[in-house]
């Protein structure tokens, strides 16, 4: 399944749990690598400035990720809307880097983003850990995250 297909999805889910009654502010879409790249589509369908976004190292550079990354963030940028806890990613990763291309197109988004310095490169985030965990916990409960 291509990623706008099963990000649609996702976007449907969120629609039926907004429908529910649940409150755009208890609902967190997250992922992390592809998975990170595609809570950035999500947010262009779900086009809710209250919802909480997560992203974990999603933002592909180099030359084999990064024109895909920047192609996609021309494409869907005015249409991201949420709150976006964006690139927490690794200063060592090699894949994926800062999202400020994408978001610095976005309106009503409130963006966080922290370089984590453990070393680990892409694969920081194989392996749950608490400094990580903990920052993604405080961010879907709507608290402010610091570096």
């Amino acid at each position: 399944m291509r990623p706008p297909a099963y990000t649609a999805g996702v976007a449907q889910l969120v629609k039926q749990l907004f429908s529910a009654g649940v409150p755009a502010t208890q609902i967190t879409v997250g992922g992390y690598s592809k998975g990170g790249m595609m809570t950035l589509i999500a947010s262009s369908q779900i086009q809710n400035p209250k919802v909480n976004f997560v992203n974990l190292a999603g933002c592909g550079v180099g030359p084999q990720f990064g024109r895909r990354f920047r192609r996609v963030a021309q494409r869907i940028g005015p249409q991201i809307q949420g709150r976006f806890f964006l690139s927490m990613y690794d200063a060592e990763d090699e894949i994926s880097g800062s999202y400020d291309a994408a978001i610095s197109q976005a309106s009503h988004t409130e963006f966080r983003e922290i370089v984590l310095k453990t070393g680990e490169g892409h694969g920081l985030f194989y392996t749950p850990q608490a400094f990580w965990i903990d920052r993604v916990a405080k961010w879907a409960q709507g608290q402010d995250v610091s570096e």
